[in-house]
């Protein structure tokens, strides 16, 4: 069989699509490596209301906070402020409380989210199930997710590349 791990086209041939089954296989299989053009990276964090805080004042269902009043942003870590030290107004892990006060909403643990490859590699994964009979799923469930991508220009016309991030809520 063929290894199109490499290979990639930016549009479907339609000429042959419709002979065979193996025609629209292999078109599937090449167009499916371009997630978009020039993008050389992409990052997916997400947030939501897995802490209590004290600037909660005991209400749930309000997005975790940085101490700065941001939002707090969960994924691997990233350094947004440049300060190359990791702290609470960066992305963090779901692991790192937002303040040494903050304690886990009802019930969730890090483990119903974050989950570590196996052999301890620091490569992890994060999934979202259903609700647990402990933990309604709007405490487990992320409210935002946001996704930043880079895109970078072959012909230098965008030295620094071009840096383009969404952000989506989540159904309750």
């Amino acid at each position: 069989s063929l290894n199109y791990l490499f290979w990639a086209k930016p549009f479907v041939d339609k000429s042959n699509f419709a002979n065979s089954m193996a025609d629209q296989t292999r078109e599937a299989a090449l167009v499916s490596p371009v997630f978009l053009r020039g993008c050389s990276q992409f990052i997916v964090e997400f947030a939501g209301d897995f802490f209590t805080q004290p600037e909660d004042f005991g209400v749930t269902g309000l997005t975790d906070r940085t101490p700065s009043g941001a939002t707090r942003w969960y994924g691997l870590h990233r350094d947004l402020n440049n300060n190359a030290a990791e702290d609470p107004e960066d992305v963090n892990r779901l692991t790192e409380p937002p303040t040494p006060s903050s304690t886990m909403n009802g019930g969730v643990t890090p483990g119903m989210i974050e989950h570590e490859t196996p052999g301890g590699s620091g490569i992890f994964a994060y999934g979202w199930g259903p609700e647990v009979a402990t933990v309604p799923a709007s405490v487990v469930r992320p409210t935002l997710i946001r996704i930043t991508l880079e895109r970078i220009d072959a012909n230098g016309r965008l030295p620094d590349g071009q840096r383009i991030e969404f952000v989506y809520a989540m159904k309750p």
